[in-house]
């Protein structure tokens, strides 16, 4: 009898899951988002003249198979910036942004400022072992809430980190700052613009099921 009643309870909420699904689909449409078209400074990356430093600014930001030359074969067409393909401006998106002249030779980090280590009295801990302490965190057993290497923050901390956040915004607020709430969802395309790249097998880009936009 309990094995039947398991099966009936299994197979109910498989078919529940399908009906969510469909009901946010239904109920919470994903128009496709019209967007103006993508402007890039084609006058810059697609003058032969600053192909050098392009070159040496995607060697510098060890930038795996992006190639300038390759952009500029592709495009065959006179250099005119408004006649520009689409497959071009694909690939100049791929092009990293360019860097300071101020920092671009850098070959080691340029130290500002450094202060003489003194040791404390006390027994320093990691976070792990602050955190197992004070039972203010879980890190194990979270392939269902979130990736590998990651962590969430619950009791004391979790209070600790909202009173940070908070003494943060006062602290600026009382400074002349604006506080900007931006959302947690974007449009990929929205994304891109920010000058970030969301395709590829390695990215910084969670994404959700097409089925939501």
């Amino acid at each position: 009898m309990n094995y039947s009643i398991n099966i009936i309870a299994n197979t109910a909420a498989r078919h529940q899951w399908r009906f969510s699904r469909r009901l946010m689909s239904s109920h919470f449409p994903s128009p496709k988002a019209s967007l103006p078209k993508l402007e890039l400074d084609t006058d810059f990356y697609l003058n032969p003249a600053n192909t050098d430093i392009i070159r040496q600014n995607i060697a510098k930001r060890l930038c795996v198979g992006v190639d300038i030359d390759r952009i500029l074969a592709m495009n065959t067409a006179a250099y005119k910036a408004d006649d520009v393909s689409d497959a071009v401006l694909n690939e100049i998106k791929r092009v990293p942004n360019m860097s300071h002249p101020r920092v671009i030779d850098y070959a080691e980090p340029k130290v500002i400022h450094e202060k003489k280590y003194t040791p404390p009295s006390f027994k320093l801990r990691n976070f792990e072992k602050m955190a197992k302490s004070l039972n203010g965190a879980r890190m194990q057993s979270l392939t269902h809430l979130s990736g590998e290497r990651t962590y969430y923050l619950t009791g004391v901390l979790a209070e600790l980190e909202q009173a940070l956040i908070n003494w943060t915004v006062d602290f600026i607020t009382e400074r002349g700052f604006n506080l900007i709430s931006v959302p947690d969802i974007l449009h990929p395309d929205i994304i891109e613009r920010c000058g970030m790249n969301v395709e590829g097998e390695r990215t910084q880009v969670y994404q959700l099921d097409p089925e939501f936009g």
